[in-house]
């Protein structure tokens, strides 16, 4: 098992090594101006007040991103990793299991699910990447910006609340009913932004005000509940239930390409998997 002790002398190897290589890239010269064309540093990060000095956040189109693996160490002292079968990290615990694939735009954790915007990265040394924000959901901690940019996290009581005590089972049942229906193993983008659909309809004046009746009003989607949903329909109505959001306040769709009611009467929004959205 991986130590704190270690992760610092990982961080320590790994920066002396890049700057030897910059070194021999240079061949031992230094360009004038060096110091004008350093990269900033990054924010410190601080846990339970204490500085986590093998952390180094990475941003990646603005957001912090930091080690999964290092995190864990920090966060759930208690906890191990390794990878699977499916090419996921895995972060186990007492009662803690954590995945993250590097390329997929969420992470799974207790069997719930967070959408990554920017998805889940992998750096040149292997260690797989995600937001500082998903890190502090996914271990059960509070994550604050200091001052000066520092990234402030406070360890939280035990772990995060499972998806069996978390979601409504009918609910996700229902909903990944519907979107197993219309997307069939489309993309995970597309079956979220089915699953967006049917939960902005839910808050829509022009509709009903419950999922159920949503998804039952008549010439909608016959037929849909009577398909048995998989892994990944599950996994796309658990990711719209805790706030996925990928096209908005869309509260209809098409076949992309096809002539419809929203078509000619609504403003498109999007295309993903295949159907196009309209608000």
């Amino acid at each position: 098992m991986q130590t704190i002790c270690d992760a610092h002398a990982l961080r320590r190897r790994r920066k002396w090594g890049g700057v030897l290589c910059s070194l021999f890239l240079l061949f031992g010269a230094v360009p004038v101006g060096a110091e004008e064309q350093a990269a900033p540093e990054p924010p410190a990060v601080l846990v339970d007040g204490q500085s986590a000095e093998a952390l180094t956040v990475v941003s990646i189109e603005g957001v912090p991103y930091l080690s999964l693996g290092l995190t864990a160490l920090y966060l759930r002292q208690d906890s191990s990793s390794s990878w699977d079968q499916y090419g996921r990290l895995v972060i186990s615990g007492e009662d803690l299991q954590l995945t993250a694939k590097p390329g997929n735009c969420y992470i799974g954790a207790n069997e719930r699910y967070l959408y990554l915007p920017k998805g889940v990265r992998q750096d040149a040394y292997g260690d797989v990447l995600i937001p500082a924000s998903a890190a502090a959901w996914a271990f059960n901690a509070t994550l604050a910006i200091g001052e000066n940019g520092e990234l402030q996290f406070v360890r939280g009581e035990g772990s995060i609340r499972s998806g069996e005590d978390y979601y409504d089972p009918e609910a996700v049942d229902l909903l990944a009913r519907v979107i197993r229906h219309e997307c069939g193993r489309g993309s995970t983008l597309g079956q979220i932004a089915v699953g967006n659909v049917i939960l902005n309809r839910v808050g829509h004046p022009s509709f009903p005000d419950s999922l159920e009746e949503v998804i039952y009003q008549p010439g909608q989607f016959t037929g849909a509940t009577s398909i048995e949903p998989d892994a990944e329909s599950i996994i796309a109505a658990k990711l719209c239930i805790e706030g996925a959001s990928v096209v908005g306040n869309a509260c209809w769709f098409s076949q992309a390409g096809h002539s419809s009611w929203a078509s000619r009467n609504k403003s498109l929004v999007t295309v993903l998997g295949g159907n196009a959205f309209y608000a």
